[in-house]
């Protein structure tokens, strides 16, 4: 005891009047150490430090050990007016977990400030123990402030606090404007009784409150509820088509449901993939999966390269496809689209996986597929220019001859030397002209391959 109370000394002392490199190697060395409060309370003083390395420090210290007192000497930290040491403070205090809630429900009993009160709501609601519910309960019935009733709400959804619906059900008929909140909430709960509700005021509800409800749907809906999404899909336009399509995908993968496939349904992918945002694109990418619909595989082309998660469920449709894609992205191509560089990798990953791809194919459609990379021998990109020659020499190397002024006088030194690697096994004519202006050309590295190839040429034909 004597002993640590030594050391306890000795790492205060350094605390207070070590070097600045000593303090956070201290601090650093303690993480996961059993210390006495005293050291909790110095560390925590850092936290409103201006030098970053030490506010980190202690950050991590605070936000990792196991010590039960440190959230209250971080507590005060949440009414800083330096937004970044608010946050901070509630991101350790939430790693605290529950460890935090005494001190988190005394602050919550003894504040008068309201944003002070919404701010720790929030904190007790993305740390999850249910065990904050009735104190937060109190706070909605005793608060008259509408953003501490919305936090209290939310943080009752996010505990899936069943004790709360009364009284969130309460306020729905008080506030309308709560009733996006109320309906989230309810879903985050999840019982029957919230399901009924949100149900029962479906077909009144503005249009904002029916993205929340929906997505409560989606979360906590039966078989019943699957076939009434159905149906809404039939209503829904524009944007208000996403939401109802996640949710549907999302009840079918609670309970194995079979998505009918119509032209409703046809309709409301193609919307999504085309006009949503990546959340609703990747539900509308997993639906492509499910469904064999050349027009909605085709239209993930669209967005592939957009978003790697995407990309990930929709490559082994487009393996599965792979005439289909070949015969038909020339269309795309043409139109210059963002996502060009990733179009043409997608093409030469087809194609070089595919040996008879070529068989597959009608003799219009290869045309057609060589015609429009040829016209992208040019492009400003070097690495499309890259990807399309060597796309050009893979599927039909004779009309690759036919660029070949365009490809050495690319300005990239890389690819005209990438080049003699495609002229190297090629017997056309056309192939030793290339070599002998090559071997002019003022870069010493494809000069010297160049005149290297010819002699190799030379010696073969004298053999």
């Amino acid at each position: 005891m004597k002993n640590e109370e030594v050391n306890s000394v000795e790492v205060i002392k350094t605390l207070e009047s070590g070097s600045l490199e000593d303090k956070i190697t201290l601090i650093q060395q303690l993480v996961f150490e059993q210390v006495p409060d005293a050291i909790v309370k110095k560390i925590a003083e850092f936290i409103d430090q201006e030098d970053k390395g030490l506010r980190n420090a202690a950050s991590i210290f605070l936000a990792s050990n196991l010590n039960p007192s440190i959230a209250s000497y971080v507590i005060k930290y949440v009414s800083s007016l330096d937004i970044s040491i608010r946050n901070l403070a509630g991101e350790i205090l939430i790693r605290n977990g529950s460890r935090a809630l005494p001190t988190l429900i005394n602050f919550l009993k003894s504040s008068n400030d309201n944003d002070d009160i919404k701010f720790v709501v929030d904190v007790l609601g993305l740390i999850g123990d249910s065990s904050a519910g009735d104190n937060i309960i109190l706070k909605l019935k005793s608060s008259d402030n509408e953003n501490v009733q919305l936090a209290c709400i939310e943080a009752l959804g996010n505990l899936h606090f069943e004790n709360a619906l009364d009284i969130i059900i309460q306020f729905y008929e008080l506030h309308e404007l709560f009733r996006p909140t109320i309906m989230e909430a309810l879903g985050n709960i999840g019982t029957k009784r919230s399901l009924d509700f949100i149900l029962s005021k479906f077909s009144s509800a503005e249009i904002l409150e029916k993205y929340s409800m929906i997505e409560s749907l989606g979360k906590i809906g039966d078989e019943e509820t699957f076939f009434f999404l159905l149906a809404e899909l039939n209503e829904a336009n524009g944007p208000g088509v996403w939401p109802v399509l996640e949710a549907i995908y999302n009840l079918k993968q609670r309970f194995d449901f079979d998505i009918p496939f119509d032209e409703r349904m046809k309709k409301s992918i193609l919307n999504t993939i085309f006009d949503a945002d990546i959340k609703y694109r990747k539900i509308a990418a997993y639906l492509v999966t499910i469904f064999d619909d050349p027009e909605i595989v085709l239209a993930c082309l669209t967005i592939y390269g957009t978003d790697d998660e995407i990309d990930e469920i929709i490559k082994p449709k487009f393996e599965l496809n792979t005439t289909l894609i070949l015969s038909k992205i020339n269309l795309l191509l043409e139109k210059l689209p963002p996502n060009l560089g990733q179009l043409l990798s997608l093409i030469d990953e087809l194609v070089k996986s595919n040996a008879d791809f070529k068989d597959q194919l009608s003799g219009v459609d290869v045309q057609k597929l060589v015609q429009s990379i040829s016209n992208l021998i040019s492009h400003s990109n070097e690495n499309i220019r890259t990807t399309s020659v060597d796309l050009l020499f893979t599927i039909c190397p004779e009309t690759a001859l036919l660029f070949l002024d365009e490809m050495m006088n690319d300005e990239n030194i890389w690819n005209r030397l990438k080049l003699m690697d495609y002229l190297e096994y090629l017997d056309h004519p056309s192939v030793i002209e290339a070599l002998i202006r090559l071997s002019a050309d003022p870069e010493e590295m494809i000069n010297e391959r160049a005149k290297d190839l010819l002699i190799q040429r030379h010696i073969s034909e004298q053999q």
